[in-house]
């Protein structure tokens, strides 16, 4: 993983709370990062800024571009269920985290955890891998057919910041470690490459994988962001 460059945006950003659209968009040798938001009729107008893909050249502080989506729903990941072929995989908030997997509507198998869910569960390759939240953030990666853990990765408190699934980068996952970008293989757990993020800023915002690039945002005590791009390997 190859850090290609920073910027400190003088320009603002998305807001948070827009998570769901808060998508960098790739344009061949520029990018596009979502800036100035409004709301009209439900519909939110997203404006984006323009940079240069290779250097983080900002082409113009006036946003260029704008799309129009409609206002999403808050995402939330407890109380959920997920179906894979004939097996239901549902998740309960309890003072922490319940998964549990149904076969033709029995119970085969059940997992604890006092983090919450913080992504989808997806099926892969006869596993199930899912990410959770907080102090007790990891990845895991369980076989389905037991529930047996196959694989128990840490990341950072939030580590996953996409909201729409997880950032894939060829068969493995891209997220946050503490102060680095780590790439994971899920099915073992090992952290295949690592980039460190200085310790100045402790606070994540998004996180997001395009053709091969890994885009992050992180912020300062005092909420500063700066944007890294990262070639990944």
């Amino acid at each position: 993983m190859e850090l290609l460059w920073t910027i400190k945006p003088t320009f603002a950003l998305l807001d948070e709370r827009l998570n769901k659209l808060n998508d960098i968009i790739d344009i061949g040798d520029k990018i596009l990062i979502p800036s100035l938001s409004s709301v009209n009729c439900g519909k939110v107008q997203i404006h984006y800024i323009e940079l240069d893909k290779s250097n983080g050249v900002v082409a113009s502080d006036v946003p260029q571009k704008m799309k129009i989506f409609d206002l999403p729903e808050q995402q939330r990941y407890d109380n959920r269920q997920f179906v894979f072929d004939n097996k239901i995989i549902k998740s309960k908030s309890v003072g922490g985290q319940i998964i549990e997997c149904l076969e033709n509507g029995k119970k085969i198998w059940q997992f604890k955890h006092w983090a919450y869910l913080y992504t989808d569960i997806i099926e892969k390759n006869g596993c199930i891998i899912f990410g959770t939240d907080g102090m007790g953030s990891r990845l895991y990666c369980l076989d389905i057919q037991t529930g047996k853990i196959l694989s128990e990765t840490k990341t950072h408190f939030s580590g996953f910041y996409n909201y729409k699934g997880f950032n894939w980068h060829k068969e493995n996952i891209v997220a946050y470690g503490k102060n680095s970008i780590i790439v994971i293989n899920p099915f073992s757990g090992e952290i295949l490459d690592e980039h460190k993020i200085p310790s100045e800023y402790p606070y994540r915002s998004f996180l997001q994988v395009i053709n091969g690039y890994a885009y992050c945002c992180v912020l300062t005590n005092d909420n500063r962001p700066t944007i890294f791009c990262f070639a990944l390997n």
